[in-house]
């Protein structure tokens, strides 16, 4: 009934194929059950989005400190006071996901007016936040439809974001905050200077299946996440720093070395499902975002 055919070889584990028409009618299927837009787009097995999810989590600071804690450390240093309400990733759109958490806090993002020292680092892009007030682009962002906006802007196809450089635009465009990508090989120092400084890093890194930490597969799970803060262990004599970060996948606050984050990152090469024409440009790069006064 769903169109389904059998290999045409017959091979007992192949696994079915559909027919073009077929998949799209099952789409129709799924959009009326989820409230979906009208499908147009007849690319074989696309990934359709909704526009939001509403699996959603409130996190709150003695979350992310009691998560570093269990991991070991103690020393523990983030942006105070933000509540974060995590929301859910729907198909490929990690990059989307971290927006939309940090959409919901855009009025409790302190205004800082330090610098970031980028003189060993690669500046790629920055933009100033824009000058609407903070209230403005907050009260947007609930509703923002960033998917459907970063279409409009050619950035993506599906949701996915193969160049961070989009992201950062699309993060200036709609959610009025300063920006600034660079290619950096100096993570740990680096994220701490942000933190420190009250500023977010947004990075990318291959993500393991399960635990969501760091691994080594050339960008075949290439993944977004919010770094939110970090955290060192009491020990002097212990010299790793951990970053203390959100996703799309899980509620749960994601810590492990900047070390690994950056080492994972490094070797962001190769997309897993190649639905878009541009080259992957993650690698070693931090996305760091702030409001100024």
């Amino acid at each position: 009934r769903c169109g389904y055919l059998e290999s045409p070889n017959g091979a007992e584990n192949d696994v079915p194929v559909l027919r073009l028409i077929d998949t799209t009618a099952i789409e129709i299927l799924l959009q009326k059950s989820h409230n979906k837009e009208k499908i147009t787009n007849k690319l074989w097995m696309r990934k359709r989005l909704l526009e939001r999810s509403t699996r959603r989590v409130s996190i709150i600071p003695s979350q992310l400190e009691s998560a570093a804690k269990m991991n070991g450390f103690s020393i523990i240093k983030t942006i105070e006071s933000i509540i974060w309400e995590w929301e859910k990733q729907i198909g490929p759109s990690c990059g989307l996901a971290v927006l939309r958490i940090l959409s919901c806090a855009l009025n409790q993002i302190p205004c800082t007016t330090e610098r970031i020292c980028i003189e060993h680092d690669t500046l790629i892009f920055s933009a100033s936040g824009s000058t609407t007030s903070t209230t403005h682009h907050e009260s947007d962002s609930k509703n923002c439809p960033l998917l459907r906006r970063a279409k409009k802007l050619g950035l993506t196809n599906d949701g996915e974001f193969f160049d961070m450089g989009d992201l950062a635009r699309l993060v200036n465009e709609c959610l009025g905050l300063d920006v600034m990508l660079l290619e950096s090989n100096r993570w740990k120092s680096l994220v701490q200077d942000c933190i420190d400084k009250g500023y977010l890093c947004i990075f990318a890194y291959d993500r393991d299946r399960n635990t969501h930490l760091p691994v080594f597969r050339s960008g075949l799970s290439a993944h977004y996440a919010l770094c939110l803060g970090y955290a060192r262990a009491a020990n002097n004599n212990d010299t790793k720093v951990a970053a203390i970060a959100i996703h799309g996948v899980s509620p749960h606050p994601l810590i492990a070395d900047i070390d690994d984050f950056y080492a994972s990152s490094d070797q962001l090469r190769t997309a897993k499902y190649q639905t878009s024409t541009k080259e992957m440009l993650l690698a070693r790069r931090l996305l760091i975002l702030g409001k100024r006064r």
